[in-house]
């Protein structure tokens, strides 16, 4: 045996050397983490003295993982309001009991989408309530839903109205990847970055409650909410559960293949694959998350309970059956390693718990299981290709264990699982690459803290040294086109949308087709006819008044081509009466034979506006080539006047 002081010599020997080896791999790991933010927040931590100071070798690593980040990650734009299409198959009238309640629920759906509108309009005005504007006509909205398949109804379109408003998008500001022309002569490609950045300032929040926010309910996803604890249907509530516990289930079995081809074939079928399973992923998501809502809604108090009382409801609800065996969910996700889609709406699901819950047994199971997960997953220097996928599961069992209503004592949880085991394989869907820095950051917002907190910190750091604070103050710009002008644009655009909302799908793209083409063959007519006309009588008029060598060419080009130009604006007035009367022909061609009149009526009109502004573009772009044919022309005549002067 060894006295103390002997143990103490033999630490100071080997604890440094271990110490040293155990922080140089640490700081690898940690790097290799942090090179999958965004570059933003790798730039800062790389810039950060403090860092510098602690290990310039891990500066120097965040310096060239900032050179070398691809990361492509933006805030989504809010969507409009959107209304859920007519289906036949669920909403005709063989689908419900009566004609009476046939109608009764198409005057409630006019009244959701009318609360729906009017909260998009108001809910950001100062003193805005949302009980005292719509309570009482949502609690007169749900007795009028007194049949029971109004009632089934209603909430399969309230779960679809919730994916199409609260999903949110995959991709990236719209307009942020690729500029219009008009922006990239303004400001030139140099200063795309700083323009990004700022569009970011004024769609981003501030914050969001931290590193480790509690769980909440944002944008859109509010107004659903408001409206279910306003309504206090118990009615509607099973019907809702019921629905999306369907929905969740087929979701979550969903085959997701990885297709097999070569070269750009290959690319398309994986860029494919990784937008399918963002949309299923995020779907899940959102309606576990209400699910857990309604779920734990009776049980949900600000405070915990009393001992007795919880022990008293512990015994009393591990009697009843849960609305989803999540414990089965996600050993068959483990066991056919389809963990990246299950755990993360497994972790909405839960952070909706009340106090109780967590106790209970059909959820302290789940708990032990996920926390078994959590200390398999474990993240190296190694660089695979699913990587992302195991920091997304990481990160949202991170945040769901610190959450408020989560106990401590699971985590000295020693209890064994089954034999099925919870080791991690690079098989199914879980080694396949389908995870990327955008559905990270749209997964776990929180994220986006880290970057903030620095910037926070190099504000603060920037005024202690003299520095100062760099603002935006937004100042709105006169219009330049006047705002009725402005308003009645954006009023035709909606309503266009919501038209086309309605109507199947290919009923827009054939309205597309006819306005491109009808619009090239207008294009095509009037360069044919009347600018061929044109050019054929300018070049004219300058052979003749170009015989004397002395004339003026530039003055005389100019004359000519303005007398021109005077004619050449009935190009306009022809070009859309050859849309008004080709457009209408090709849609009438094209349209099934049943679609109705009054649908047949206003696609003929969208269709004759949309080739009347493609005939107006390029009767606009004739001018540049007219001027340019007759400086061609000019300049052609006086070369070939010299070379015959120099022949002679």
């Amino acid at each position: 045996m060894c006295s103390i002081s002997e143990v103490c010599i033999i630490a100071s020997i080997l604890l440094p050397k271990f110490w040293k080896d155990s922080s140089r791999e640490l700081l690898t790991v940690l790097c290799r983490i942090i090179s999958y933010l965004d570059k933003g927040t790798i730039r800062l931590l790389g810039e950060n003295d403090r860092i510098g100071k602690f290990s310039p070798s891990l500066r120097d690593q965040l310096t060239h993982a900032y050179e070398v980040s691809t990361a492509q990650v933006s805030p989504a734009v809010p969507l409009l309001i959107q209304s859920v299409p007519f289906e036949p198959e669920t909403d005709n009238r063989s689908n419900f009991t009566s004609d009476k309640a046939f109608q009764n629920f198409k005057k409630q759906r006019d009244v959701f989408y009318e609360l729906l509108r009017e909260w998009e309009d108001k809910h950001s005005n100062p003193g805005w309530e949302f009980e005292r504007a719509m309570g009482l006509r949502i609690r007169n909205m749900m007795i009028n839903l007194s049949a029971a398949c109004n009632h089934s109804h209603f909430a399969r379109l309230f779960q679809k109205q919730v994916i199409r408003m609260c999903k949110g998008s995959v991709g990236a500001i719209r307009g942020s990847e690729h500029p219009d022309q008009d922006v990239l002569d303004m400001f030139g490609t140099d200063n795309l970055t700083k323009l990004k950045r700022l569009q970011e300032r004024f769609v981003v929040p501030q914050n969001i409650g931290g590193p480790c926010p509690p769980p909440a309910f944002s944008g859109c996803q509010v107004f659903f909410r408001e409206f279910l604890l306003c309504a206090g249907s118990h009615q509607l509530n099973q019907h809702l559960s019921d629905t999306l516990c369907q929905q969740i289930l087929e979701l979550d079995s969903i085959t997701i293949l990885r297709h097999k081809s070569s070269g750009g074939e290959a690319d398309m079928d994986e860029q494919n694959e990784k937008q399918h399973f963002a949309s299923v992923l995020m779907t899940t998501r959102l309606l576990a998350k209400f699910l857990g809502f309604l779920t734990f809604l009776p049980y949900r108090t600000g405070d915990r309970p009393t001992r007795e009382m919880q022990e008293t409801s512990i015994f009393l609800r591990n009697k009843t059956m849960p609305v989803l065996n999540i414990y089965e969910l996600l050993r068959r996700s483990i066991k056919n390693r389809r963990t990246i889609l299950t755990v993360p709406w497994v972790v909405e699901f839960l952070s909706m718990m009340d106090h109780v819950a967590p106790f209970l047994d059909c959820y302290h199971k789940v708990f032990t299981l996920i926390l078994h997960l959590h200390r398999c997953f474990v993240l190296t220097s190694e660089k695979k290709e699913n990587y992302l996928n195991k920091l997304l599961i990481l990160a949202v069992l991170g945040w769901l264990f610190q959450i408020p209503v989560v106990p401590e004592e699971i985590f000295f949880n020693e209890e064994k699982i089954d034999e099925f085991g919870t080791n991690v394989s690079d098989q199914g869907l879980d080694s396949v690459p389908l995870v990327d820095q955008q559905l990270l950051y749209l997964c776990c917002p929180y994220l986006s803290e880290l970057r903030k907190l620095l910037a926070s910190y190099v504000v603060g750091n920037g005024i202690k040294n003299g520095g100062y604070m760099r603002k935006i103050t937004p100042t709105s710009a006169e219009p330049v086109v006047p705002g009725s002008s402005q308003s009645q644009q954006k009023l035709q655009a909606e309503l266009e949308e919501a038209f086309f909302h309605n109507q199947p799908p290919s009923l827009r793209k054939t309205v597309e087709f006819v306005a491109e083409r009808v619009g090239s063959n207008c294009v095509k007519h009037i360069k044919a006819t009347l600018v061929s006309e044109l050019v054929r009588r300018g070049t004219a008029k300058l052979h003749s008044e170009m015989k004397d060598e002395e004339s003026n060419f530039p003055k005389l080009l100019e004359a000519v081509t303005h007398q021109l130009c005077e004619e050449g604006r009935q190009a306009v007035a022809k070009g859309r009466e050859f849309c008004s009367r080709k457009g209408p022909e090709a849609i009438q061609v094209l349209l099934p034979g049943e679609t109705s009149a009054s649908v047949c009526c206003t696609t003929e009109f969208l269709s004759e506006s949309g080739v009347t502004w493609s005939g107006r573009v390029g009767t606009l772009h004739f001018s540049g080539p007219q001027d340019t044919n007759a400086n061609i022309m000019g300049s052609s005549y006086v070369f070939s006047s010299k070379v015959n002067k120099l022949c002679v």
